[in-house]
């Protein structure tokens, strides 16, 4: 301390007190007595009025001394209150001072890091160092100044003076302890820990401290320091059933430690200072002045700051030339100057740190890795090296590789050629991308398989040869998820799954932060840091903000968190001349088991589908690895939507040609709505087995009325619901599926066709992540699958049957406004033939019996309401140019009577209604005659 903090403080004096003024007898007797003489010489009696005189000059003395003590009181309290302020103010300095001067002895780790003090004290000889804050005895004294006759409460108060002036608040506490015990929770006792290691490392040079500390992430910032350090595989410090971790170094060949437990209890023996932090607070214990320490906060260090205040250290050591940084990272590696350790695992050499190269083993140290870095940092570069290290030692039977390029697939040119390499996938065709990856699915599946057959529970209880291991390689992941969110479960169940299987996955991102899920960073403990943008993006990587501050200048520097240890290391660079090397070693090797099968070509030899059934095309099923066979038989109805020159009518041509092969009758109708209505009713009445295909079924309906239509799609649900029992195989194309009503979902199996909207294609069922407008014809999607039907010459639908027969002689009676028109030519083509119309007189009274052909509009016939009617029971009668309701009126029929095209008319007779061509009417007639 210096002069002015050790010279001690005048304490205030306390006010003095006089002694209260005594009754003055003598002044008050002597006028009595002045009084008795001048009675008795003047013998006057007002002469002794003088005698009251002595009283009220007494009492009035004895007032005025009173009240000067009262007066004199005050003064002095004043003075007291004045002094005691000033006392105050000056220890408030004085201690100020005095903290300042601990200050610059004991320095705050920010301080001892980067301030004047902490520089001054860098591995010095002085080794105490701050170990918190809090109340310690002041080195400042305040003397006693004590006044006669001064009250209680004033030595009180000045006494209270004093005893602030013995304590001083808010005081660096330090030590100069080797053996320190901290009793906390873990979370507080390692950041306890963290702050005294990291005041030590600051005052003790690296040459004369050797770190040991346990392996984890919790201690490895220490691998930043200057200072060598050992990690244990596991705390030989534990004690008890608790917590515990110590860490341990010597400085000059002494033994040091820090001991971290949850109990005092369980501290070993030796510990010189013991900082408790429990529920009633911090506290100092056998410390030399633990007695005068009051409360007490102890310092407290993150791991962040951690990691960075070694770094610092680390740089400070570099630029002195001492300590483990005098062996520095190398600006530039090559891979070719890399010696590949023997195949061990996946071991390989990656890169060169400041202690020699880097050896990373993705089996041992994953089993599966994360790599971020920014645009230029290097990443892709890195991972060609890494896949060149592995393979180079290794054959195709024991190492395959998948590579996966979301940002257009060059970064890995170099190694398609390799016959490790599997498949390289990028972003150019997403749904290409999709199946590879979904394949995956499948070879999950292989490989238990596999091991079940083998009886292992991991790869590495098989054979050597028998598994080869899997490394699936993903640069930017994050674009990867994005594009395809659905493959997030299959990435998470390799990422739990992976080693057993001998799958593993490197992860590669720009900014992992909401790129990669918990459970997936659970399993990559290897993780490796180039250049980031900002320390956040490094901590959430490697656990230290270092990678944020990695030169832009040197591609390729990295911190690699590898064993639950950060180090900083220059990844190698590859050549074009690695790939070279490493394809030419291997050039005779057979190639590995690739994941999946080939994609679905587009066109489909129909030679390739199986004889039997009614198959019509084939589907991919990545995540099976196998091909499936979209049957018409076993599909049950199939309803296929597509745009124009999809291949809907392929669709409906393979099925007539599968069924011709197999002998199955086939009803294909033509264009025209009688077309349709007939091979529904040929369906309705068949017998046995048979196909029923409606190509462009939307154009039929619309071209059917609105009852028809209706009609219609009842009959066909009728059909559709009832088919698996009748044996009947149904067939259905159309351009949207509005329209069809209750087909859409009574149809097991919907093919999607190319659709060039993305709306309409959402609106046909399909899944947006699954719409290609660029689909060849015939390629579409079964329930998410893909699918190619085989395109065939097509047989052409139904040729239509020639109209019906009709004798116009047989026909009874003719309604409609053609009625009588239609008459006149059969009469002139057929002389014996007589009509008779309906309004002419001698129709009067005319029935059932007529023998002539009664002709009339549809009034007329109203107005003979029955007759046309009756006529139809006893024969046949023609309604031309009316409509339903006018059949209606006119024959009240049971059923719906079936629609007619220009040029057709109703004929109804005994056996019901049914359509005729006029033309062919008159042809027959003609041909009779």
């Amino acid at each position: 301390m210096t002069d002015a903090t050790s010279e001690p403080l005048r304490g205030p004096r306390g006010p003095s007190r006089t002694e209260p003024m005594p009754f003055p007898l003598v002044a008050s007797l002597a006028p009595l007595v002045g009084a008795l003489l001048i009675w008795a010489v003047t013998r006057s009696p007002f002469a002794l009025l003088f005698a009251l005189l002595g009283p009220i000059v007494a009492v009035g003395a004895l007032a005025d001394g009173r009240i000067g003590a009262r007066r004199r009181l005050r003064r002095e309290r004043r003075r007291f209150d004045e002094e005691c302020a000033a006392a105050q103010e000056a220890v408030i300095l004085r201690h100020e001072q005095e903290r300042r001067e601990l200050d610059a002895t004991l320095p705050t780790l920010s301080e001892e890091l980067r301030g004047e003090a902490g520089l001054r004290r860098r591995w010095g000889p002085d080794a105490s160092v701050r170990i918190g804050t809090g109340a310690r005895r002041s080195s400042l004294r305040m003397e006693r100044n004590v006044a006669d006759g001064e009250r209680a409460q004033e030595t009180e108060r000045r006494d209270r003076l004093i005893e602030s002036v013995r304590v001083l608040e808010g005081a660096p506490i330090g030590t100069d302890a080797r053996r320190i015990g901290v009793v906390a929770s873990p979370t507080i006792a390692r950041a306890i820990a963290r702050a005294l290691l990291l005041h030590r490392l600051c005052v003790v040079s690296p040459s004369a401290m050797r770190v040991e500390a346990p392996a984890g992430g919790e201690w490895s910032w220490l691998a930043r320091a200057p200072h060598p350090l050992r990690r244990r595989a596991a705390d030989e410090a534990a004690a008890g059933d608790g917590w515990a971790e110590q860490v341990a170094w010597t400085e000059q060949g002494e033994p040091a430690w820090l001991a971290l437990r949850e109990r005092e209890a369980e501290l070993p023996p030796g510990c010189e200072v013991v900082v408790v932090v429990d529920g009633a607070g911090a506290r100092l214990l056998r410390h030399s002045d633990a007695a005068s320490i009051g409360a007490f906060e102890p310092e407290l260090c993150g791991l962040a700051a951690a990691s960075a205040g070694a770094a610092l250290l680390f740089e400070e050591s570099a630029r002195l030339g001492s300590g483990a940084a005098a062996a520095t990272v190398p600006e530039r590696v090559a891979l070719a100057g890399i010696e590949q350790p023997a195949p061990e695992g996946l071991r390989a050499v990656l890169g060169v740190g400041a202690h020699g190269p880097l050896a990373i083993d993705l089996l041992r140290h994953g089993p599966h890795a994360l790599v971020a870095g920014t645009t230029g940092s290097g990443k892709s570069e890195l991972l060609v090296s890494w896949v060149l290290a592995m393979a180079g030692t290794r054959a195709p039977d024991e190492l395959a590789v998948l590579l996966v390029d979301f940002k257009g697939g060059a970064a890995f040119a170099p190694l398609e050629a390799l016959p490790h390499v599997v498949g390289v996938i990028t972003d150019l065709d997403a749904s290409a991308a999709r199946r590879a990856l979904e394949s995956l699915r499948a070879e999950t599946r292989r490989r238990e398989r596999l091991l079940a057959e083998h009886r292992a529970r991991s790869i590495a209880e098989l054979e050597p040869g028998r598994l080869a291991r899997l490394v699936v390689i993903i640069d930017e992941f994050a674009a990867m998820m994005q594009a395809l969110p659905e493959l997030e479960p299959l990435i998470a169940d390799l990422a739990a799954r992976g080693r057993s299987l001998g799958i593993h996955l490197v992860l590669c991102t720009q900014r992992p932060a909401g790129a990669v899920r918990d459970g997936v960073l659970a399993n990559a403990a290897l993780r490796i840091a180039l250049r980031v943008m900002s320390e956040a993006d490094s901590s959430a990587v490697v656990g230290v903000p270092a990678a944020a501050a990695l030169p832009a200048a040197r591609p390729g520097r990295a911190i690699v968190l590898v064993e639950g240890e950060t180090v900083e290391a220059q990844m190698a660079l590859p050549s074009t001349r690695d790939a070279e090397a490493v394809r030419e070693r291997w050039a005779d090797a057979a190639q590995p088991f690739r994941p999946w099968l080939p994609p679905l070509s587009a066109w489909l030899d129909p030679r390739l589908l199986p004889g039997e059934g009614l198959a019509l095309g084939l589907l991919d099923v990545p995540e099976e690895q196998r091909r499936d066979v979209l049957d018409l038989g076993a599909s049950g109805p199939v309803l296929v939507l597509g745009g124009a020159g999809s291949g809907r009518t392929g669709a409906v041509a393979a099925a007539q040609r599968a069924a011709q092969r197999v002998g199955l009758p086939v009803r294909r109708p033509g264009r025209g709505p009688r077309d349709l209505w007939r091979a529904i009713e040929g369906a309705e009445l068949a017998v046995g087995a048979s196909a029923l295909l409606l190509d462009d079924l939307d154009l039929l309906l619309d071209r059917l009325g609105e009852e028809h239509r209706l009609h219609a799609l009842d009959r066909l649900a009728r059909l559709l619901r009832e088919a698996p029992a009748r044996g009947l195989h149904v067939l259905v194309t159309a351009q949207r599926p509005a329209g069809l009503g209750a087909l859409v979902q009574l149809c097991r199996s919907r093919v999607l066709l190319r659709i060039d909207d993305r709306q309409e294609h959402a609106l046909a069922g399909g899944a947006p992540q699954l719409h290609d407008p660029a689909l060849p014809p015939g390629a579409g999607t079964v329930g998410g699958r893909r699918l190619q039907l085989a395109l065939v010459d097509d047989p052409g639908a139904d040729e239509e049957g020639l109209p019906e027969c009709v004798d116009p002689r047989s026909i009874r009676a003719i309604a409609g406004a053609d009625a009588r028109r239609i008459a006149d030519r059969w009469c002139a083509a057929d002389p014996g033939l007589r009509a008779l119309a309906l309004d002419a007189p001698e129709s009067a009274g005319i029935g059932v019996d007529a023998t002539a052909l009664l002709v009339g509009d549809l009034d007329d016939w109203n107005a003979r309401w029955g007759l046309f009617a009756r006529l139809a029971q006893h024969g046949a009668v023609l309604i031309t140019g009316g409509s339903l309701a006018d059949v209606r009126s006119l024959l009240r029929p049971s059923v719906l009577p079936p629609p007619v095209a220009p040029g057709e008319a109703w004929l109804a007779g005994p056996e019901g209604i049914r359509a005729v061509a006029l033309e062919a009417v008159a042809r027959e007639h003609r041909a009779a005659v």
